[in-house]
């Protein structure tokens, strides 16, 4: 249990630093945010492995980094309904009806560049858009591979579309 206290001691500062910086780079998160959602994952994340113990050691960095990810959306939310002024239905119900055309327009637009994907990159995509709540590592098991092809995969099949939508958008 010393041994434990002490490697926690030890990796605690590099974590923080890790999470940190994933949260400002990927996410935008300012340091305030970043560092908020660290703590409290830290928190949950000890208080976790404390209770339950760890099943897998070496997937740990990607608990804590789902967690990151996930708090930093929940504090966002809550910052982001805090500021939202309540309105009037009737006042916005014009402007809602636009943004419904306009959010129909975007899925059509994105569905036909899923549909032009290669049978592959299609099967990979709709199961990433089919299942929001999965991690790379689900994603990684289910097709076979590892979490960094994964990751890449995603990320140039998401490249491919989001050039495929502007030039449609751009038409």
């Amino acid at each position: 249990m010393k041994n434990d206290s002490e490697a926690l001691n030890d990796l605690t500062p590099k974590l923080v630093k890790v999470l940190t910086r994933y949260l400002q780079i990927r996410f935008g998160a300012s340091t305030e945010d970043a560092e908020d959602c660290v703590q409290t994952v830290l928190m949950r994340g000890v208080k976790r492995i404390k209770e339950d113990g760890i099943e897998k050691p070496e997937s740990l960095l990607a608990y804590f980094l789902t967690s990151a990810k996930h708090e930093y959306f929940r504090l966002k939310k809550a910052k982001y309904s805090a500021h939202i002024p309540f309105v009037a239905e009737e006042h916005g119900s014009k402007a809602y009806q636009l943004e419904e055309i306009l959010q129909e327009e975007r899925m059509t637009i994105l569905t036909d560049c899923i549909q032009q994907l290669n049978p592959s990159s299609r099967e990979y995509i709709l199961y990433w858009l089919k299942n929001p709540s999965h991690n790379a590592q689900d994603v990684a098991d289910h097709f076979g591979i590892n979490v960094n092809a994964a990751w890449t995969r995603k990320h140039r099949i998401l490249k491919v579309l989001q050039a495929c939508c502007q030039k449609k958008l751009d038409q």
